[in-house]
C-alpha cells in the first residue's frame, strides 16, 4: 500500500521514467527484448495508474 505523503506522486514519476526507458530503448539504443519491454512497460504502466487513480476518483 502507498501510505506515506507524496508516494502517490513518486509512483507516478517512478511509473513515467520506467515508459520512457523502454522507450529509449527501442528508439535510440534499437535493444530488442520484447518479453522484458513488456515486463517494464507493464510495470510502469501500473505505477502510472496507481497514481492517477485517486486523482480521477477525486474529479467525479
Amino acid at each position: 500500500m502507498l501510505d506515506a505523503p507524496g508516494a502517490m506522486a513518486a509512483a507516478g514519476v517512478i511509473g513515467v521514467c520506467t515508459l520512457g526507458w523502454v522507450a529509449v530503448q527501442i528508439v535510440v539504443l534499437d535493444i530488442t527484448a520484447p518479453r522484458a519491454q513488456l515486463a517494464l512497460a507493464s510495470a510502469g504502466a501500473v505505477l502510472l495508474a496507481t497514481a492517477a487513480g485517486p486523482a480521477v476518483a477525486r474529479r467525479r
